[in-house]
């Protein structure tokens, strides 16, 4: 997923913490962070690690709803 770094509100780190620990798996978590200097790949540890399925996305989307909105209009 792609998000805007200047528009991440606290609350959504937490929110996909969450899902993130509720939906563990094999698969690697990496988001590309829009910041003043340009996309940057952050890939998360072996403890974020999900099984990637279309639920994890959706739950994912959600909690990221206005920063991942900002990037598609932006």
């Amino acid at each position: 997923m792609r998000i805007d770094a200047a528009c991440l509100p606290t609350s959504a780190i937490d929110d996909c913490k969450q899902v993130i620990e509720e939906n563990p798996g094999a698969a690697e978590v990496v988001l590309e962070i829009n910041t003043s200097s340009g996309t940057r790949p952050l890939r998360l540890g072996e403890s974020y690690r999900v099984q990637h399925t279309p639920t994890l996305r959706a739950e994912l989307e959600h909690a990221l709803a206005p920063v991942v909105a900002a990037v598609a209009t932006g």
